[in-house]
């Protein structure tokens, strides 16, 4: 009976967590929704910058000569106001993009944050392509470091030929639901409570204490490695976010009235200048990970090392393997759920995950062997 409560539990917490996840927001009131045709009004020629398709379903093509090595435009949103998070649904594709000397040379697709307290600006690419690749239909969540900001859209060819073409774009601002805001909280009690249930009892003095620092344990690893994650773009699990209603009255009177449109014989503009490399987005971990990528798998290792031989000196050597294994299963499943994929290179992360995960428990049977009993008596 035991079991099944778990196992039945344990479904309806990952039920839960989803649907938290996929209705974590809403539509923002007071902004459209853009599309590449409401962008073309407000645009300005750049060179190596065309217009493809129909007036009512307009492409954007990128391409790099002789003249141009580098092709790069930037669009601003008509009547927005700083927001907390954009929603885009696009599709961008390459065609004999070639990539230059650098890894960051190719064609990218950024949201450019601007603040109205200061005047840094922050870069946040959410795609990139070359050679013949194809993103597809895709969306994402992207939202400013120090919310809020008043963001733009960048293409940039940054590649020595080729073509890059924005197929489809849109553009929505969304806010968080307050069912998220509280249910996440509520949620995360639950998988707290789960987990001391599963732990059970360690009959020792402190026979709830330990089982609750353990589930608190798992609990922070979970949060930071699976869901969210570390990751800055917020992408949906499985499938699409659902935002409810949908959104078509104009912008307030407060915000700015949009831009007049810009007639079809004006002259190009001077060319734009690229950002440059950007900085690694995302979390601490993300950006170890980067740039310690000869040490990925020693990385894999000490991520699962620390939280068995922990777990193991609160609740013994066999809950904390379970429970890693767990954990470990976890972060590859919701890296296959946002779509990043799996392939070989996560069979052997999951092998270095193993490897970290017996090296705690051997670290903890070397503990209670060599130790002293003024500390291994706290161990069970």
């Amino acid at each position: 009976m035991r079991r099944l409560v778990l196992t039945g539990s344990f479904i309806f917490l990952v039920a839960a967590v989803l649907g938290l996840w996929q209705y974590r927001f809403e539509r923002a009131t007071g902004f459209p929704l853009w599309q590449l045709s409401d962008l073309r009004s407000q645009s300005v020629p750049s060179p190596g910058v065309e217009w493809t398709g129909t007036v009512d379903n307009p492409g954007l093509r990128l391409r790099v000569g002789k003249a141009d090595p580098r092709s790069v435009t930037c669009f601003e949103f008509p009547a927005i106001s700083p927001i907390d998070f954009i929603h885009l649904r696009y599709r961008l594709a390459a065609t004999h993009l070639l990539p230059g000397t650098e890894a960051w040379e190719d064609g990218r697709a950024i949201i450019e944050w601007r603040f109205q307290d200061r005047a840094d600006i922050e870069h946040d690419p959410f795609a990139s392509v070359r050679f013949s690749q194809s993103s597809g239909v895709t969306e994402a969540v992207l939202r400013p470091e120090r919310p809020p900001a008043i963001p733009s859209l960048r293409l940039e060819h940054l590649g020595v030929a080729g073509e890059m073409d924005l197929e489809m774009c849109e553009v929505t601002v969304l806010r968080e639901r307050p069912a998220w805001k509280i249910g996440r909280w509520i949620v995360s009690a639950a998988w707290i409570v789960w987990l001391m249930l599963w732990i059970g009892p360690t009959g020792a003095k402190s026979r709830y204490l330990r089982p609750l620092l353990a589930a608190s344990i798992c609990l922070g690893l979970g949060l930071y490695f699976v869901v969210p994650g570390p990751w800055k773009i917020i992408k949906p699990l499985l499938w699409p976010f659902q935002f409810g209603q949908e959104i078509t009255q104009l912008a307030p009177a407060t915000t700015p009235p949009p831009a007049p449109p810009v007639e079809v014989d004006s002259p190009p503009a001077p060319p734009l200048a690229s950002v440059g490399e950007i900085a690694p987005k995302g979390d601490l971990s993300l950006r170890i990970k980067l740039y310690a990528a000869k040490a990925r798998p020693l990385l894999h290792a000490l991520l699962l090392f620390a939280p068995t031989l922990v777990i193991s000196c609160l609740v013994g050597r066999r809950r904390a393997v379970l429970l890693m294994i767990l954990f470990a299963l976890a972060i590859e499943s919701a890296q296959v759920a946002f779509g990043y994929g799996f392939d070989r290179v996560d069979m052997f992360d999951l092998a270095w995950k193993a490897t970290g995960i017996a090296l705690g428990v051997l670290a903890y049977h070397r503990l209670l062997r060599f130790a002293p009993p003024a500390i291994t008596r706290y161990f069970v």
